[in-house]
């Protein structure tokens, strides 16, 4: 609270609301890639960048679970920021 006070307020209301004490910027994209969309996008950019697990809704996904056809290098195809 007091290093960011701008931000506890309504991650707090959100957690009292919800009773989840996280919250996830859903603006999700690598940069130089269109930003996500659709859950499709973002399967695609968890498959090429460094998360390993990934939850929209109620779905659930684990990297290492993946077929390693799916996994895409995306240090090749976009600058770093």
């Amino acid at each position: 609270m007091d290093t960011n006070p701008c931000h506890h307020a309504p991650l707090s209301a959100f957690e009292r609301k919800s009773g989840c004490p996280v919250l996830v910027n859903t603006s999700s994209n690598v940069c130089g890639e269109s930003m996500v969309g659709t859950q499709e996008d973002a399967f695609r950019c968890s498959m090429g960048n460094e998360l390993d697990i990934m939850a929209i809704g109620y779905c659930y996904s684990r990297k290492k679970h993946q077929s390693r056809v799916l996994r895409q290098n995306y240090e090749i195809a976009f600058e770093p920021d």
